[in-house]
């Protein structure tokens, strides 16, 4: 396994109740990251997430085997956690971002705008793609990429943990081969939207740890955001070795 350095920072923002969970579990042979984003008010957001990313770190460091069906499979069983759950809170919801790493292997999985970034010579390797509408938009080239954070329909996402007994979300088809130096995050809506991902990389360059990163990246929403911004929350993994 690859050793890791992991740093987590969430914060209710200008909000009276933070709906975001995050987690990390670095084990002896295999470390895996959450983060979920609450949906559905009145502190069942709160309740939507901590149970999905619970139930969904449990299933990351037991399962036997990890491949994309076996993620598939987490997945659908993290959404009906959620649907279950919906018997004593009616509406909540969830997103959710989860990284797995085993072997020097990374691999994800995600629901809604909750986002999941790998950078590799401290450049942006890859980028999770959100399931909302603008990013379909985006996809289409009604709107530029840019334009996808502060878009007036950036809150209508089309696929989240708990809307819907058939979930049908395709991890990416292959795992990411990881090196000493590469860096990975795992965010909130609320954290991506006032951190451009070319301010990711440069903040990542001035960091020699993962609390570094995020110190650096957390002042940008401070300075960024308004005084009733969003929760935000963000998870970050420095490879040390392997």
């Amino acid at each position: 396994m690859a050793e890791i350095d992991a740093f987590v920072y969430t914060s209710p923002g200008g909000r009276t109740v933070n709906e975001d969970y995050c987690s990390f579990e670095l084990g002896s042979g295999r470390s895996s990251f959450v983060v979920a984003d609450g949906l559905g008010g009145h502190e069942k957001g709160e309740i939507a997430s901590e149970l999905a990313g619970r139930f969904m770190m449990e299933r990351l460091m037991c399962m036997d085997q990890i491949t994309v069906e076996s993620l598939k499979e987490a997945l659908r069983e993290t959404n009906q956690c959620v649907l279950d759950g919906q018997n004593q809170y009616p509406g909540m919801r969830t997103t959710m971002a989860a990284v797995i790493e085993e072997k020097g292997q990374l691999w994800e999985c995600h629901t809604g705008d909750s986002r999941i970034y790998l950078f590799k010579n401290r450049c942006l390797y890859f980028q999770s793609r959100d399931h909302s509408v603008v990013q379909l938009s985006a996809e289409m080239g009604d709107i530029s990429p840019e334009q996808i954070r502060f878009h007036p329909d950036r809150s209508k996402l089309l696929k989240v943990l708990g809307d819907s007994q058939e979930l049908k979300i395709a991890p990416s088809p292959e795992s990411f081969a990881l090196e000493p130096g590469d860096a990975f995050l795992l965010c909130t809506d609320g954290f991506w939207e006032y951190v451009w991902e070319t301010e990711m990389e440069a903040d990542l360059v001035k960091s020699e740890t993962p609390e570094e990163w995020i110190v650096f990246m957390v002042k940008r929403v401070l300075l960024k955001a308004p005084s009733d911004h969003d929760n935000f929350t963000a998870a970050a993994g420095m490879v040390r070795s392997l």
